[in-house]
C-alpha cells in the first residue's frame, strides 16, 4: 500500500504541475512576435502550438525586452522568447530546443555603401555603425574598437541610416524589411542589404532556473515542440509567414 500511495502522489503532482498556468514573456519583434490586434507572430504561434501539444497551459504576457529577461532571471516568468544563446545567458538560464532560425542582415542606404565581400566588421573601415540595444553584435563592435550609436528601435535605425547619421546597422532580415515597408513608402528601394548575412542564429526560449519545476516544464515544452515539428504544424506556421530558413 505504501508503494501505491507513492505512485498516486507522483501522479497527482504531475497533474497539478501541468494543470497550472505557466507564465511566458515576449515583446514586440514583428513578424516573430507582436502585440498588434489580429496578429500573433511566427514564434508566438510556434510557442502556443508547442504548449498545446505538450499539455502546458500558457499564460503569455508582453513586456519590453529588458523586463522580459529580468522576469525570467528572478523567476517571475518561466520563460521568455525568442533569444539567441550567448555565453552570458548560458550562465543564467536553461534553453529550449530551437524555435526558429534568424538571419541577420547588414543594411545600408543607397549611395552610402556597397555590397563588399567581407570577413570581419573591421573590413568596413572607419565608418559609423548603429547598434540596436541588447543585440549580440554590440560586444563584437566593442571588441574591435568600432564606434557605434546606441539605438532603441529598428525604426530609429532606418531613419538614422537615411539621414546619414550612421552608415550600417545589423537587424534580422524579416524584421527590418517589415518595418521598412511600413515607414519608407516609395523610398523602400533605397534601403539595401548585403548579400552575405551577418549571422545565422537559432532562437530559443530562455528558461528560468528559479521558476518552480522549470526543468520538468522545459522537458514537457520540448516534447510538444518535437510533436509539432513532426506533424506538419510547425512547417505550416513557417509557410504562413514566408519563412524559408
Amino acid at each position: 500500500m505504501k508503494h501505491v500511495a507513492v505512485v498516486i502522489g507522483l501522479i497527482i503532482s504531475v497533474v497539478f504541475l501541468f494543470a497550472q498556468s505557466v507564465i511566458f514573456n515576449t515583446g514586440e519583434w514583428e513578424p516573430y512576435t507582436t502585440t498588434k490586434p489580429g496578429g500573433k507572430g511566427a514564434v508566438n504561434e510556434i510557442v502556443i502550438a508547442a504548449c498545446s501539444a505538450g499539455n502546458i497551459e500558457l499564460d503569455l504576457r508582453f513586456f519590453p525586452w529588458e523586463r522580459c529577461e529580468q522576469n525570467v532571471q528572478k523567476g517571475a516568468a518561466f520563460a521568455a522568447f525568442p533569444y539567441r544563446i550567448t555565453e552570458e545567458r548560458s550562465a543564467k538560464y536553461y534553453f529550449s530546443d530551437v524555435l526558429i532560425t534568424s538571419r541577420g542582415g547588414i543594411f545600408y542606404w543607397e549611395g552610402r555603401g556597397s555590397d563588399i565581400d567581407w570577413l570581419s566588421l573591421k573590413d568596413f573601415g572607419n565608418v559609423r555603425w548603429g547598434g540596436l540595444q541588447g543585440y549580440w553584435y554590440l560586444d563584437e563592435l566593442k571588441k574591435l574598437g568600432i564606434k557605434y550609436d546606441s539605438i532603441a528601435t529598428t525604426e530609429q535605425a532606418i531613419f538614422m541610416l537615411k539621414s546619414g547619421r550612421i552608415q550600417y546597422f545589423i537587424e534580422d532580415e524579416l524584421v527590418c524589411k517589415m518595418v521598412a515597408e511600413r515607414i519608407l513608402g516609395s523610398e523602400i528601394g533605397k534601403l539595401k542589404m548585403f548579400t552575405k548575412p551577418a549571422n545565422m542564429s537559432t532562437l530559443h526560449l530562455i528558461v528560468s532556473r528559479q521558476y518552480p519545476d522549470s526543468r520538468a516544464l522545459l522537458d514537457q515544452f520540448n516534447k510538444g515542440l518535437a510533436i509539432i515539428k513532426r506533424n506538419g504544424v510547425y512547417a505550416s506556421i513557417l509557410k504562413k509567414y514566408g519563412i524559408k530558413y
